[in-house]
């Protein structure tokens, strides 16, 4: 039977020790520094780390490994997905462990706070020892906030101090990928706390304890050659010998000359197996390493120590670096020949052009790794091509709506003063597009004042007018009729986009006369931004003529759907391009479909979207979301009850943002309240942790009108399932829990529960003295100081009136019954009385309907 199969972790009786294995015992037994495994791929490093976990493991020491090649989008991101990877290896099936994690989540703290928070409930949980093993951190180096996990890690062995269970804490990191080229604030790596771990090749010996575990027929001589070849390599070993154990199991007896023929046939012929394909790719790619090869194979020997590095981690010489440094195996000296080095060279002169040429063809990833390979590789460059190099990235970080990444590539100086104005332009509109919007309004303006007329220039203008036509319509008037004129006197030579900036100009130009009341005028210039625009243009400049013109027929809308569907659009990818068809758009036609009742082609939309658009969402959910584009908020009331009495799907935790919508944006009088309220509190008790520091005001406004019902003892039972959701409330809206034991003590005294009652309103009173100093969203300061007198009346002595009406607007001319603190009861508008209402001198008792 063949032993040496393709494992993905090297089993325990194929395993053989290394210096590295005794190491990394050592740094988990003392728990005292992180330890970093550095080495190249191929070497062994991920069957290291099992290793230690499948031989260092115990019920009192843990160990979780984390794959931190799976990126993630923010720092919190990743913490969260460490902290559930501890979960659940270590404390599946504990509802305490997932109920606190959640309560922790829910205060919103800043991402540092809530992974500490979190580890520190974790260690309290578990009283031994927790390894956490970080392999692929080299990963790290694309994202943002690399530095601040790095420094977390750091934080994590100082804090030591303050928490001892941090004592039992300690981390593994792998890369391959040297910690200077990791971090870019030096002051905040955990390396310089920690311990290398250098992952060298077998020794003699130890390739010889692989050779009988392996149990392969071989005599010594053909092992100590295979030793030669390989230099103790473990992958080129264990690879070599799976060859030869083929041969013998086919009844073969083996020879040199068998070896040798294996390792040509393998590794020196197509050079497409690991690790030799990727070595020789490493190389190509890095001109430092190219060099360093071409000295080694030449016999020169004044290798750096920076050359050394990248060798070392690239697979190509051994972890320590020796007077005289050599490439370590013949396998891959063979494979780094001189006359390949050569050819790569000759290649580098050709990547200019084909550089170009992909961004001509709109391959911008290609263009960003063929011209980032070209300023690194090339020894001669002018400044033109610099410069254009650059820019081009640049353009192309763009282009793919990669603002953030654009924004620093422009940042770069440029030779060329008129390539250096273009790329400021486009640093400006790629602050605009990345939410830094009045700082590149700001270097576009600037850069406007003696700027030529031409792409960039046109872009940097209509970018401008739309950033303004939301605060300033006469500014925006005045920069589109200024690029309405440069474009009287452009020739359209079919790349400069003149039909786009045409469009955009004449639609904005039209909401700016819209402002003025000049509606014809304004359909006018509708109606020839719809002789020059283009099909992704059109929905969004026929649902505006929809608006603009009181189409209820909804021909153009109808057109504006027809368009999408017939076209297959998709949403603009890169976001940088106004009226390009986007959701937002989508969901103002949908919506102008639903007000003009055209119900079967808003479902068709729906459809269309939901298979070509949206990746897992149904089309409840579209219907849904269609209510952010919703301005007025009985209309929003209206729209959100439609779409929660479609009832498509079973009713469950995913309705919950809907349904806080319509009980945010209505009141009795649009429809019975309290039925969606029942419906909101029942989602709540199934899962209180989708409850949210926003449903408090729900909760109040919901128990006034079933207190208006004298539903008491619903309104009780509603209270009792808030007070479990207070734990879930974010400590900055802590504050605003005080409408809980409102309510909570005038439902107990309206059943007679006066003990009760109390205790709700000492509870009640103590968090409004508490947080007095603090804003409260719900109510005004005087209603609050109102409040607060109401709950000292139950505690003090049995009175007969009602709460605060929540939700309820007295109209002055209102007759209300009244009792003043001395005990005077008065029935008068409520116009006499407002002024000592609002100070809190009278409670009101009724209110005559």
């Amino acid at each position: 039977m063949k032993k040496l199969i393709k494992y993905t972790i090297l089993p325990q009786d194929l395993y053989v020790d290394r210096e590295a294995d005794r190491q990394l015992k050592r740094i988990v037994n003392e728990m005292q520094r992180p330890g970093y495994v550095l080495v190249a791929r191929q070497m062994g490093k991920t069957n290291l780390l099992f290793n230690a976990k499948r031989n260092l493991e115990t019920t009192d020491v843990r160990f979780v490994y984390i794959d931190m090649s799976n990126m993630f989008n923010s720092q919190l991101d990743c913490y969260r997905n460490i902290i559930d990877l501890i979960v659940e290896s270590q404390f599946e099936g504990s509802i305490t462990v997932d109920t606190q994690i959640i309560k922790i989540r829910k205060l919103s703290s800043p991402p540092h706070i809530e992974y500490t928070k979190c580890l520190r409930f974790l260690l309290k949980e578990f009283s031994g020892k927790l390894v956490l093993v970080l392999d692929e951190i080299d990963a790290l180096k694309s994202v943002s906030y690399s530095d601040h996990v790095f420094a977390q890690i750091r934080s994590n062995y100082f804090a030591r101090v303050n928490y001892p269970e941090f004592e039992r804490l300690t981390y593994l990191l792998s890369g391959v990928i040297e910690p200077i080229d990791l971090i870019k604030d030096k002051n905040k790596s955990p390396f310089n706390i920690g311990e290398k771990i250098y992952l060298d090749d077998f020794t003699l010996s130890e390739h010889e304890e692989f050779v009988r575990k392996s149990m392969l027929d071989i005599n010594h001589e053909i092992s100590l050659f295979i030793f030669e070849q390989t230099g103790g390599n473990p992958r080129l070993t264990f690879d070599i010998l799976s060859e030869l154990e083929d041969k013998i199991i086919e009844g073969q007896n083996i020879f040199i000359e068998d070896v040798e023929k294996v390792i040509k046939k393998k590794y020196l012929t197509n050079f497409d197996v690991a690790p030799v394909d990727h070595i020789r790719e490493l190389v190509q790619d890095n001109k430092m390493a190219r060099k360093a090869v071409r000295k080694l194979q030449s016999g020169i020997n004044n290798i750096s120590d920076e050359e050394w590095k990248k060798l070392y981690l690239f697979g190509i010489v051994g972890a320590k670096k020796t007077s005289k440094v050599i490439i370590k195996n013949r396998i891959i000296s063979d494979s780094l020949t001189l006359e390949w080095i050569n050819s790569v060279d000759n290649l580098i002169g050709d990547l200019f052009a084909e550089g170009y040429g992909s961004f001509s063809n709109k391959r911008f990833e290609d263009a960003i790794e063929i011209f980032t390979r070209y300023l690194s590789e090339t020894d001669i460059i002018s400044n033109s091509n610099k410069d254009i190099a650059n820019f081009t990235i640049g353009r192309s970080y763009y282009n793919l709506g990669k603002f953030e990444l654009a924004s620093e590539k422009f940042k770069e100086p440029f030779s060329t003063k008129p390539l250096d104005k273009e790329a400021r332009m486009f640093q400006g509109l790629a602050m605009m597009a990345s939410g830094q919007s009045s700082i590149g309004a700001e270097i576009i303006e600037t850069e406007l004042k003696t700027a030529h007329p031409g792409y960039t220039h046109n872009l940097a203008k209509i970018n401008l007018a739309y950033f303004y036509s939301d605060v300033d319509s006469i500014k925006t008037e005045r920069i589109v009729d200024s690029l309405l004129k440069d474009l009287s006197s452009e020739i359209d030579d079919g790349e400069n986009g003149i039909d786009y900036f045409l469009t955009a100009s004449r639609y904005l130009k039209a909401a700016t006369l819209v402002e003025k009341d000049e509606i014809n005028g304004a359909l006018e210039l509708i109606l020839l931004a719809m002789n020059s625009s283009a099909v992704e243009y059109m929905p969004e400049i026929l649902r505006y003529k929809t608006e603009l013109d009181g189409d209820s027929s909804g021909d153009d809308i109808l057109r504006a759907k027809n368009l999408i569907i017939d076209n297959s659009l998709n949403f603009e990818s890169s976001g940088q391009k106004y009226l390009g068809f986007n959701e937002f758009i989508l969901l103002n036609i949908l919506y102008t479909l639903h007000k003009l009742r055209l119900y079967d082609d808003r479902d068709e939309l729906v459809s269309y979207a939901v298979e070509k658009l949206y990746t897992g969402r149904s089309e409840w959910e579209i219907l849904a979301i269609v209510g952010k584009v919703v301005k007025k908020k009985h209309d929003l009331a209206l729209y959100t009850k439609y779409v929660i009495d479609k009832k498509i799907i079973t009713v469950n935790s995913e309705h919950i943002g809907i349904i806080r919508v319509l009980l945010m944006n209505s009141d009795d009088k649009v429809f019975n309240y309290l039925d969606y309220f029942n419906t909101f509190v029942s989602l709540i008790s199934s899962d209180v942790s989708i409850f949210v520091a926003s449903d408090i005001k729900i909760m109040g406004i919901g128990n006034g009108y079933e207190y208006q019902e004298s539903n008491f003892l619903r309104l009780i039972s509603n209270v009792e399932i808030f007070e479990k959701c207070i734990g879930y409330v974010p400590l900055d809206k802590i504050h605003e829990t005080f409408l809980v034991y409102y309510w909570k003590a005038y439902g107990l005294y309206a059943i007679n529960l006066e003990k009760e009652a109390k205790l709700a309103a000492n509870r009640c009173i103590s968090i409004i003295e508490e947080y007095r100093d603090l804003a409260i969203s719900l109510i005004t300061k005087e209603g609050l100081e109102s409040v607060r007198r109401q709950m000292y009346q139950i505690i003090g002595k049995t009175i007969n009136s009602k709460p605060v009406l929540q939700g309820k607007k007295i109209q002055r001319n209102t007759v209300v019954k009244v009792e003043y603190i001395n005990g005077d009861i008065k029935l008068v508008k409520f116009k006499k009385i407002e002024k000592d209402y609002r100070n809190g001198q009278c409670k009101i008792l009724e209110i005559n309907k």
